[in-house]
C-alpha cells in the first residue's frame, strides 16, 4: 500500500475548499488557451467574484466526492479546469460563455448551480437567459400589472356594491314616505 503524498492531500483540500461555498462550479476544457489567454479569462472570471483553477483528475473525484457538486466526477475527463462562482453563478457562466465565443477554445463540460447538476446543454440554455436585475424587473412589472387590474376590479366592485346599497336606501326611503 502506498503512502498518500501530503502535497496531494493538501492539493484534495484545496479543491474542497475551493468548492466548498460556492453557489456555482462549472467544469471546463480549456485546451487551446495560451498564457495571455489564460490571465484574460481569470481576470474577467474574477471580476464576476469567482475564479478559475486548473486541476488534476485524480484529485479532483477525490475532492468532489460526498460534495454538492459530487455530479461533476464523471465529467473529469482529459484536461479540466474548475471555475467557481461565489456570488452570482449565473453571471460567472455567462462570463464563461462570452469567452467561449470569442476565442472558441475553452468548452463548458457540466456545472453545478445552487446544488443542480446542469449538463453543457443547458448551461448554454440558462446563459442565453436575461441577467438576473433584468429577470427581477420584468418579474415586479408583470405583478405591477397584475395587482393594478386587481385593484381596478375591486374598485368597481365596491363601487357597484356601493351603488346597489345606495338604491336599496334610495327604495326604502321611498317606501317609507308612500307608506
Amino acid at each position: 500500500m502506498t503512502e498518500v503524498k501530503p502535497h496531494k492531500i493538501e492539493a484534495v483540500n484545496s479543491i474542497k475548499k475551493l468548492i466548498e461555498d460556492a453557489k456555482g462550479v462549472l467544469l471546463i476544457d480549456f485546451t487551446g488557451l495560451n498564457a495571455h489567454e489564460t490571465v484574460e479569462f481569470r481576470r474577467r472570471i474574477k471580476r464576476n467574484k469567482g475564479l478559475m483553477k486548473v486541476v488534476k483528475n485524480t484529485l479532483a473525484r477525490i475532492a468532489l466526492q460526498n460534495s454538492k457538486s459530487e455530479g461533476l466526477r464523471e465529467y473529469l475527463i482529459g484536461p479540466n479546469a474548475i471555475v467557481v462562482a461565489y456570488e452570482d453563478p449565473v453571471g460567472t457562466l455567462k462570463t464563461v460563455t462570452e469567452f467561449q465565443k470569442e476565442f472558441e477554445k475553452v468548452r463548458i463540460k457540466a456545472g453545478v448551480i445552487e446544488d443542480v447538476l446542469y449538463s453543457s446543454e443547458d448551461l448554454e440554455k440558462i446563459a442565453k437567459l436575461p441577467p438576473l436585475p433584468e429577470s427581477r424587473a420584468n418579474l415586479v412589472g408583470v405583478l405591477e400589472g397584475n395587482l393594478y387590474q386587481l385593484v381596478w376590479t375591486l374598485e368597481g366592485l365596491l363601487n357597484n356594491l356601493i351603488t346597489i346599497l345606495n338604491q336599496i336606501e334610495d327604495s326604502r326611503k321611498e317606501a317609507e314616505k308612500n307608506g
